[in-house]
């Protein structure tokens, strides 16, 4: 028996074994990991014994070892995907081989098929078998020795690894923008490709067949490299586009349900004033109206001589993971807590939802991204459902996050799974608007985006004035930078404002700034001068904060919140309704009123 496939077999199952354990009781990540990296490097030594090859190549054939058994392993989450890759990857292996006459990968390339394609039925069958850790490590250790041995062999490179193409494009791109999004790598989550096209509504086999197939593009391509009737250049380039193309089909297969129809706006255009003074609704119901905002809401409409619905929010959950916006749609038109809202929502002029989980610092989860992501889509569809007027659904300005200058467009930049929930909850908003508007229905959607808002009896007002009155108080120098910090008065009397309109109101709309600067905020929360800093001091500051972000996602927040504090944010002052809002002088004596009551 040739001894290189002998090693293959024997790393092979060590893997195996280490997927066995973990599948009966669990392992650290770190014992995991040590004993890929372990097993890799010990298998390219035997490979490689030169000592001039330990630096350099022993440490990375090692790493991309460990990496196959984990990409693998992450790939292998629907019925067949991994059963059908193994099989048309072991085959290419198997042709590999007889191309370049290497018995040790031929023959591993060809054990791979025999052994991964007999367990499809069973993965298919209605007992649902799945791989298991001890099934996905084996078959990453088998590719991952295979590709090894293949180019220490003298196999083209690009030939060699031409096999393994969709699953790491699948596994890299997902850490890749995680990171670019400030997200922790190592948390759970449901962002690969395959896992965003079964959220899109496509079964698992159609899933498993379009990667085994795009697997056998790939590989032959690698093959017409090794049998130099493609040149390399030409070669990379292709399987670089059968990739691409796999990375791209959430976006040109949609689910079944024509979602591909559904467009978001690109911007809301301002709109004319002149008819903004319509007659105040007499009906109103408040979703979240125990919270913050909606307390202050239903106090000051009840000011205004209205009729209020405090109403409370159903408790909903969406996976991290659904990140299209006309699946979250799908799921709030299917939601079993419409019909108790029909009855709430009967014979009401206006629905405002102030509900939803306002909580900056958290960590991805499914009541989070219940709440902020779809549940304003369930109340725009109760509301539609009861022949409601008008919906304004209350958003934030951190949908936007650290750019230049916030504004009233469908552009989102998200830092943090607060922020990410809350832009979700904007998109599929503002989908399930345009079909509705495509139907011509008569119910108004607006989204107000709040931005930081304080007022007495609120968590991050009192932390504010803590602050402010503390040694750390500073801000970037001049210190003149228009602050994004706002009172509720502010908000709810924009609200109201929102509300009257005669005309047409823009999808989004942004709560006008209130004329505060970022050294006023903190001189009058704080009754003490704040420091300038340097300008460059507190760029590289943040900067290496978001660096730190991507590693401690604890960071990220606190990080935002330095930030504003320093440099504050430019906002668009020109928008809809801005020239109509209260005087901007009265609602700053209102907030530092509430900071001097302190």
């Amino acid at each position: 028996m040739d001894q290189d496939f002998l090693a293959i077999f024997l790393v092979s199952l060590s893997i195996g074994v280490l997927g066995f354990a973990e599948d009966l009781r669990g392992l650290p990540v770190i014992t995991r990991a040590l004993v890929q990296v372990g097993v890799g490097a010990g298998f390219t030594i035997y490979l490689q014994p030169d000592p001039e090859f330990f630096l350099l190549v022993v440490p990375f054939c090692a790493v991309a070892f460990a990496a196959n058994v984990n990409f693998t392993n992450f790939m292998d989450g629907i019925n067949g995907i991994s059963s059908l890759y193994g099989f048309v990857a072991g085959l290419s292996f198997g042709v590999i081989g007889i191309l370049y006459d290497v018995a040790a990968v031929g023959l591993g390339g060809f054990l791979t098929a025999a052994v991964f394609l007999p367990f499809l039925p069973w993965n298919l069958s209605r007992k649902r078998m799945f791989l298991g850790d001890v099934g996905s490590y084996l078959l990453g250790g088998l590719l991952g020795a295979i590709t090894i041995v293949a180019i220490f062999s003298g196999v083209d490179p690009l030939a060699a690894l031409s096999p393994l193409a969709i699953y790491w494009s699948d596994a890299v791109s997902v850490i890749i923008r995680r990171v670019l999004r400030g997200e922790a790598v190592f948390e759970a989550h449901r962002s690969h490709t395959y896992q965003r096209l079964t959220a899109a509504g496509e079964s698992h086999l159609l899933i498993a067949t379009v990667v085994a197939i795009l697997t056998l593009a790939s590989s032959t391509i690698g093959i017409g490299v090794a049998r130099s009737e493609i040149p390399s250049a030409l070669g990379f380039g292709l399987i670089l586009a059968v990739s691409m193309s796999y990375l791209l089909l959430p976006r040109l297969l949609r689910s079944k349900q024509n979602l591909t129809k559904l467009k978001i706006p690109e911007a809301s255009e301002p709109t004319s004033i002149d008819n903004a003074s319509g007659q105040l609704p007499r009906i109103w119901a408040v979703y979240g109206a125990s919270g913050f905002v909606g307390s202050a809401l239903v106090e000051y409409l009840r000011t205004l001589d209205v009729v209020v619905r405090e109403l409370r929010a159903s408790r909903l959950q969406l996976d991290p993971g659904i990140d299209e916006p006309g699946a979250i749609v799908q799921l709030a038109l299917s939601s079993d807590v419409l019909p108790s809202m029909l009855e709430e929502l009967r014979d009401v002029d206006v629905v405002v939802n102030a509900a939803g989980l306002a909580t900056p610092g958290c960590e991805d989860s499914e009541d989070l991204y219940g709440a902020n992501s779809l549940l304003p889509v369930v109340i725009a569809e109760a509301a539609k459902l009861s022949n409601v007027r008008r919906f304004i659904h209350l958003s934030s300005a951190a949908v936007q996050g650290n750019s230049p200058i916030i504004d009233e467009t469908a552009r989102h930049r998200p830092f943090s799974p607060y922020s990410r929930s809350k832009a979700r909850g904007e998109q599929a908003l503002l989908i399930y608007r345009r079909e509705l508007s495509e139907s011509d229905h008569p119910l108004s959607i607006s989204i107000v985006r709040a931005t930081s808002v304080q007022g007495s009896g609120r968590p991050t007002t009192e932390s504010l004035r803590r602050i402010a009155s503390s040694w750390v108080a500073s801000v970037a120098s001049p210190g003149d930078q228009p602050s994004i910090v706002s009172s509720v008065a502010g908000l709810v009397q924009y609200v109201e404002r929102v509300s009257i309109y005669n005309g047409q109101v823009p999808p989004i709309v942004l709560q006008p700034w209130e004329g505060m600067t970022t050294t006023e905020v903190l001189e009058y929360a704080g009754s003490r001068r704040p420091r300038k800093l340097p300008r460059w001091f507190c760029v590289i500051c943040i900067r290496a904060s978001h660096i730190a972000g991507i590693f401690l996602p604890g960071v990220r927040a606190a990080s935002r919140r330095l930030e504003v504090m320093w440099f504050g944010q430019r906002q668009v002052v020109d928008g809809f309704l801005h020239p109509t809002i209260p005087n901007s002088e009265d609602l700053k004596a209102t907030l530092i009123q509430q900071w001097v009551a302190k």
